[in-house]
C-alpha cells in the first residue's frame, strides 16, 4: 500500500464514527482508534485490559465476545455500556474476528458501532464494498479527466486486466477501431454536461480478443452539483450481438434487472416499517383490478401494476424518525413526507423505460376537488391511471391497522369511498372500485407493534419513558385502544406508589428518578412477557396476555425500599370483563371495580 493510501487509510480509521480496536492473545488492547476517546475517562487505553476500563458487566460481555471470536473465528453481539465521560447510556453492535499480523500471530479485531443513534457507517461501507465486489457486471470509476481509479473483480475477469494494471489508465486502453471518434466525443460531451450516457462498445481485451459490451456511464456529483467522478456499469454482450435471436431475450433480462433493482429499493423502504410492508404490492393489485373493471387495455393494466409497485420508492429519502413514527404526524412532518411523491417521480423519470410510470406516480396524491398535492390538479387534469391509483392507495390506507387507529373493514372503507366520490375521488372510478374491492381479502396481520429486539429499540425512540425505560402513558392509550378490538391482553395491574413525593423532598429529584428507574427495571425483569408503563409520575401499569400475581411484600424487599417510607398498593382489572380504550376509562373502571 502506498504512503498516500496508507495515510488515507489511517485517516479513515481515525475518523470513522465507530470504535475499532485490536487485542493481543492476552486480550490487551494493542490498537484502538480515536473514537474511543469519546467514551473513556482514562486516556491510557493501549496496553489495558477491558476490565481496567469498563464497568464489570460491560467488561464481562466484551471479554466474552473476544473469547467467542478466539474459539470460532468470528463473534457478534449487542453490548450496552455507559459513556464514562458523559454519563450516557449507549447500545453497541459489537463484532470480533480473528486476524493475523505479518508473523501469522492471531489477534482479535473488534468493531463497536454505536446504534443508539443508528450510526452503522462501517457496516454500510462493508455492504457496499461487497455489492461492488460481487456484482455480476463490470463497474469502473474514473476521475474527472477520465483516468481509472477503481474497477471491480468482474471487470478484470472480463477484460483480463488486473486492478494494478488498469489503475491510472484511460478506458481508451480497451478501444477498438470500430467506432468513429464522433461517438466518443458525443459520450464525453454527454457525461461532462451532467447527463447519463447509454450505449454499446466494441472493445478489445488484454488478450487481443474483441468483445461487445453495453454501458451506462454517469457523472457523480457532490452536494453542490459539481462533477467529481464518473461511474460506468458495463456488461459484456458479445454473444447477443452475434446471436440476434438471443439479443431480445437479453434486453428483456436487463429491463427486468432494472425493475428488480428498483423493487429492491421499495423492499428496503418497506422493510424499515412493519406497517408499510406489502403496501406497494397491495396498491398495485388493487389498481390493476380497478383498471380491468374500467375496460383499460392489457398494456395499461400492466403499466398501472408496475406503477403501483414503485409508487412509494421516493420514501427511501424520508428520514426514519418520520417514516417509522407510529403516531400521527405533525404539520411539519407531514410536509416532509409529502416530498416522497416528487422524489419518486425524479427517480423514475430519469430512466426512460419508467417515464410513463413516473407521470402516474406523480399524481397519486392529487384529489378530484384539486385539494391534493404536489400540483393541486383536479378533475380530468389528473390522468385516469393516477385517478385509479389514488383510490387504491387510499383504500389500503383505510383498511390497514396503525398504532393509533384500527383499520376499517371492507364495508366501512367502501362507504368512505362513496362519501368522497366527486370530492377526493373520481366518481366513475369509485363505481368500478366498489364493484371489485368488495371481494378482496384483507391482510389482518399488518400492525406497528414491535416484535423483534431491533424493532423494540426503534419503537422505544417514540414511546419509551425517558427516566425508567418503561413505556409511557401515550403508548398505553394506543395499546388499550387496539386491545378493545383485538382482545389480545386480558390482565391489567396498576401499582400505586405512596409517599414518593416525600422521598423526593428528602433525597432530591435525582435520587427519586434513580428509585423509579430501579423499580421499573425490577418490574420489567419480573414480567418479561408483559408491557410495563409509567403513568402519573410514580405509578405503573402492567398489561399482559395472561393473569399475573403481584407480590407487593416481595417487591418491597428490594434494597431501594429500605430506609424509605415508600409503600405500594395495586389494583387488578380483567379486560375480558371491561371494554377499555384509554387510560381515563381504565382509571374509571378501577374506581368502580374497587
Amino acid at each position: 500500500m502506498s504512503e498516500e493510501k496508507k495515510d488515507l487509510f489511517e485517516q479513515f480509521m481515525e475518523k470513522i464514527p465507530a470504535v475499532i480496536g485490536i487485542h493481543d492473545d492476552e486480550d490487551r488492547i494493542v490498537y484502538i482508534n480515536s473514537s474511543a476517546n469519546s467514551f473513556f475517562k482514562n486516556q491510557s487505553i493501549v496496553g489495558s485490559l477491558l476490565c481496567d476500563l469498563l464497568p464489570k458487566d460491560t467488561a464481562d460481555k466484551a471479554t466474552q465476545l473476544l473469547q467467542e471470536a478466539k474459539q470460532h473465528g468470528y463473534a457478534k453481539m449487542i453490548i450496552e455500556a455507559e459513556d464514562l465521560k458523559n454519563n450516557k447510556h449507549h447500545v453497541f453492535k459489537a463484532l470480533a474476528f480473528n486476524i493475523k499480523d505479518k508473523n501469522q500471530k492471531v489477534q482479535i479485531g473488534t468493531i463497536y458501532v454505536d446504534i443508539t443513534k443508528q450510526q452503522e457507517t462501517t457496516q454500510e461501507i462493508l455492504k457496499l464494498q461487497q455489492i461492488l465486489n460481487n456484482s455480476p457486471v463490470s463497474i469502473v470509476t474514473t476521475d474527472i479527466e477520465g483516468n481509472i481509479e477503481y474497477v471491480n473483480p468482474f471487470f478484470s475477469e472480463t477484460t483480463g486486466y488486473s486492478l494494478e494494471e488498469i489503475i491510472g489508465k484511460n478506458p481508451r486502453i480497451l478501444k477498438s477501431d470500430f467506432h468513429p471518434d464522433e461517438d466518443y466525443k458525443e459520450l464525453w460531451e454527454t457525461i461532462t454536461g451532467g447527463e447519463v450516457w447509454n450505449g454499446t462498445f466494441r472493445n478489445i481485451k488484454k488478450s487481443g480478443e474483441e468483445y461487445w459490451e453495453s454501458a451506462i456511464i454517469a457523472p457523480v456529483k457532490d452536494r453542490n452539483g459539481k462533477i467529481t467522478n464518473f461511474i460506468a456499469i458495463k456488461q459484456e454482450i458479445t454473444e447477443h450481438v452475434y446471436l440476434k435471436a438471443q439479443l431480445l431475450e437479453k434486453e428483456q433480462e436487463r429491463a427486468q434487472n432494472f425493475e428488480k433493482t428498483l423493487e429492491s429499493f421499495v423492499a428496503i423502504v418497506e422493510d424499515r416499517d412493519a406497517y408499510t410492508g406489502g403496501h406497494s404490492q397491495r396498491v398495485a393489485a388493487y389498481s390493476k383490478m380497478i383498471a380491468k373493471e374500467m375496460g383499460c387495455s392489457d398494456d395499461e393494466c400492466e403499466l398501472i401494476y408496475r406503477a403501483g409497485i414503485l409508487h412509494d420508492i421516493g420514501k427511501i429519502s424520508t428520514p426514519d424518525n418520520i417514516l417509522l413514527k407510529p403516531d400521527k404526524l405533525s404539520e411539519l412532518e407531514y410536509k416532509l413526507i409529502k416530498r416522497h411523491v416528487e422524489v419518486s417521480y425524479t427517480i423514475l423519470n430519469t430512466i426512460p423505460m419508467y417515464k410513463e410510470i413516473a407521470d402516474i406516480v406523480l399524481c397519486h396524491h392529487e384529489r378530484y376537488d384539486a385539494k391534493g398535492y404536489p400540483r393541486g390538479l383536479g378533475g380530468d387534469e389528473i390522468p385516469l391511471l393516477s385517478q385509479i391509483m389514488i383510490i387504491a392507495d387510499a383504500f389500503d390506507a383505510m383498511t390497514t391497522n396503525r398504532i393509533y387507529k384500527i383499520g376499517k373493514n371492507i364495508h366501512e372503507a367502501l362507504q368512505e369511498l362513496r362519501e368522497q366520490s366527486s370530492k377526493q375521488f373520481h366518481p366513475e372510478v369509485v363505481e368500478s372500485a366498489v364493484k371489485v374491492l368488495q371481494h378482496v381479502e384483507l391482510a389482518n396481520n399488518i400492525n406497528q407493534l414491535p416484535l423483534t429486539e431491533l424493532e423494540k429499540e426503534r419503537f422505544a425512540y417514540f414511546y419509551r419513558d425517558q427516566i425508567t425505560d418503561a413505556y409511557n402513558s401515550k403508548y398505553l392509550n394506543n395499546v388499550l385502544n387496539q386491545n378493545s378490538i383485538k382482545k389480545e391482553f386480558i390482565c391489567v395491574n396498576t401499582i400505586y406508589m405512596h409517599n414518593f413525593s416525600t422521598y423526593n423532598e428528602k433525597h432530591g429529584w435525582a435520587k427519586g428518578d434513580l428509585f423509579l428507574k430501579k423499580f421499573a427495571k425490577e418490574l420489567i425483569e419480573r414480567f418479561p412477557s408483559s408491557f410495563i408503563f409509567r403513568i402519573h409520575g410514580d405509578d405503573f401499569v402492567i398489561i399482559g396476555k395472561s393473569h399475573a400475581d403481584i407480590a407487593l411484600d416481595d417487591l418491597m424487599q428490594q434494597e431501594i425500599f429500605k430506609e424509605s417510607n415508600i409503600t405500594l398498593s395495586y389494583k387488578h382489572l380483567d379486560l375480558r370483563e371491561n371494554s377499555i380504550t384509554n387510560l381515563y376509562e381504565l382509571e374509571i373502571a378501577i374506581l368502580k371495580h374497587n
